[in-house]
């Protein structure tokens, strides 16, 4: 039977077979098992040292009665404060009673010393055995063994799985065996299946060994089934998601050598450990980047066993909306928001290892395919951004819903995820160095039909796998600027009373000038995009490190420096025109000076992708042509 199963598994998945087979041997398996069950034991050992006896503290919250003796403590301390009021008033020159003075005094007294003497009760004495409620002490720890492993599968499923993945894939290529896996007849899904299944096998052993007290634990403390069930469900999607970035992070991070397996795992670790802070503080997450932290399954358990930070996580929840929507209201809202975003960005990871597991040189996405991706995730940001909660104070501690001030408070947080995203996708959609060769000397070819080539050529630009990027990232540009510019016409028919934002652009900055500063941030990044276009061409090995220091030095420097002059954009706006946050200078120019900046940036643009185009036809110049031209 067992050599069926094995016979079976291997001829469904021979690459999780040879996982399997090579990691769960005896002596691993025995240490998983120990580490498991001795983990579990010292969990329970803890929670069990505070189990009450025969000296357990009258005033703890086990004993029956603690309740009735704390609230006749309340009492005497309230008859005592009205005795002093009382004696300040007997006490007065107005209406001094030396007779009902002195009896007040001895009301004091007395209850003063039975107060010290229930206080002395209250707090030396033990409570009877027989009046401790053991049946809330046992529900209420095991409820604290529920929560811990609630915490350990996530840290160490995630934190260790990825840790595992990234290593495997590094001693793979090391030892030369990825090749040989690329030349099998397995799809590329069945491969990394295997992997992400095979190699953190007995992670996932010590967490299976670990799941009966959980589920035991977690129905003694009365917790349903539906928030059990429904954390494994959240918690088997986010392994999913880390997992396959793990593989793509370790297959595409080759030149950090060994140190890629600490900065992955580590980064997972740092991601996880900022979540737990954030639960704990209880931040709000009406905003556009609520898809980030529920990308941390740490959120979830806030939201399904309260108890576990504080109540504000379930309430933060509970007002989670997506475009109005109002997804956070029930536990199948959440649980489809969170398994619909963990499976939207395993998609697009898949997709990545499927296109260049085995051709390396092709890009992670086509230009097609960007473009869905770009589009996606203006929705995502627009839907979590258009969230109606009570954000902005009107007055007598009333808070209204403004969607203009909810919009404008988004901009940044959109701002700083398109530039992370644009930033990617300049590096990703650029082919290497040889294929844009070999594209160009395509091109040089069919240089004869000039009109068919032109006709073809912007298709190409737009949708070609070999062909530069340019053209691709200003559609990508494109669809990110147009919502804002469609929010900017619309923008003063809602009410801006109470917006202090939306006043500043629609008064201080204004509209025209606005759409203006959009064109002109829609320059600059083409700008930017072209530099590192000819930076990704040269013949340097270390190109992407070039393209990326350059661009990054551009984006930052520059407003760094006018803040260290204390160049004020209010007043002396031009500089900051040139800047990647051209918005910061709007209200200290004029409009006319808007449009030189933008005349000014669109000329640099188009000298630098004429020397663009010429480096391109150089490089696809053929060997013959560049000796006819010497000659």
């Amino acid at each position: 039977m067992r050599l069926n199963l094995i016979d079976r598994l291997g001829d469904l998945n021979p690459q999780l077979f040879r996982e399997i087979k090579g990691r769960l041997k005896p002596f691993t398996i025995a240490v998983a098992t120990i580490t498991s069950l001795m983990g579990q034991f010292f969990i329970c050992l803890y929670q069990i040292r505070e189990f009450p006896g025969e000296e357990y503290p009258l005033s703890q919250r086990y004993c029956n009665l603690a309740e009735s003796g704390r609230r006749r403590v309340e009492e005497l301390s309230a008859a005592l404060n009205k005795l002093e009021v009382q004696k300040n008033f007997y006490n007065s020159k107005q209406h001094f009673d030396a007779e009902k003075l002195a009896n007040v005094k001895q009301q004091i007294a007395d209850t003063t010393a039975l107060l010290d003497n229930l206080n002395q009760a209250y707090w030396s004495k033990f409570c009877p055995l027989d009046q401790i409620n053991y049946a809330a002490w046992w529900r209420d720890h095991w409820e604290y063994i529920f929560q811990t492993l609630n915490v350990i599968f996530i840290f160490v499923l995630l934190v260790a799985g990825s840790y595992l993945i990234i290593n495997n894939l590094i001693q793979e290529e090391r030892k030369g065996t990825l090749n040989f896996i690329r030349l099998s007849p397995q799809s590329e899904r069945g491969i990394f299946i295997g992997k992400i299944f095979g190699v953190p096998i007995l992670v996932y052993l010590f967490a299976a060994l670990a799941v009966p007290l959980h589920v035991i634990s977690g129905r003694s403390a009365g917790i349903a089934w539906t928030h059990i069930i429904s954390y494994y469900l959240v918690l088997a999607a986010s392994c999913w998601f880390w997992f396959s970035a793990s593989v793509v992070y370790g297959l595409f991070t080759r030149f950090l050598d060994g140190f890629q397996r600490w900065l992955g795992s580590g980064v997972v670790l740092i991601f996880l450990l900022m979540s737990t802070s954030m639960a704990w503080s209880g931040p709000y997450i009406n905003h556009a980047t609520a898809w980030i932290r529920i990308l941390s399954p740490i959120d979830m358990t806030g939201y399904l066993f309260p108890n576990l930070y504080n109540r504000y996580q379930w309430e933060n929840f509970q007002s989670l909306q997506f475009f109005h929507l109002p997804v956070g209201a029930s536990l199948v809202g959440l649980l489809v928001v969170h398994v619909v975003n963990y499976g939207f960005w395993s998609y697009w990871c898949w997709l990545a290892l499927e296109r260049r597991f085995r051709n390396p040189n092709a890009a992670m996405f086509s230009k097609g395919q960007s473009y869905v991706l770009v589009a996606s995730t203006q929705a995502i940001l627009w839907g979590f951004t258009l969230q109606a909660h009570n954000n902005v104070y009107v007055k007598s501690d009333t808070y209204i819903y403004d969607v203009a001030q909810q919009i404008s408070e988004n901009l940044p947080y959109m701002f700083i995820v398109n530039t992370a995203l644009m930033f990617g996708l300049c590096i990703i959609l650029t082919p290497v160095r040889q294929t844009v060769i070999d594209w160009a000397r395509f091109r040089h070819y069919e240089q004869g039909n000039r009109h068919g080539w032109q006709h073809n050529l912007l298709g190409d630009l737009t949708w070609g796998e070999k062909s530069p990027a340019i053209v691709a990232i200003a559609i990508n540009l494109a669809m990110i600027c147009l919502p804002v510019a469609v929010w900017f016409i619309i923008m003063p028919g809602f009410n801006t009373e109470y917006s202090s934002s939306v006043r500043y652009f629609i008064n201080d900055v204004g509209r025209f000038k606005g759409l203006l500063g959009i064109v002109l941030q829609f320059t600059i990044a083409m700008i930017l995009a072209s530099i590192g276009q000819k930076l990704l061409l040269m013949k340097s090995p270390k190109r992407y490190f070039w393209a990326v220091g350059i661009v990054s030095a551009l984006i930052c420097f520059p407003p760094l420096i006018y803040s260290l002059l204390n160049i004020n954009p209010a007043v002396e706006g031009l500089p900051w025109l040139t800047t990647a946050l051209p918005w910061i200078g709007l209200a200290g120019v004029n409009n006319f000076m808007v449009i030189m900046a933008i005349l000014a940036e669109v000329l640099v643009f188009a000298l630098l992708n004429y020397t663009l185009v010429e480096q391109i036809n150089q490089l696809g110049a053929s060997e013959t042509q560049q000796l006819l031209k010497a000659g």
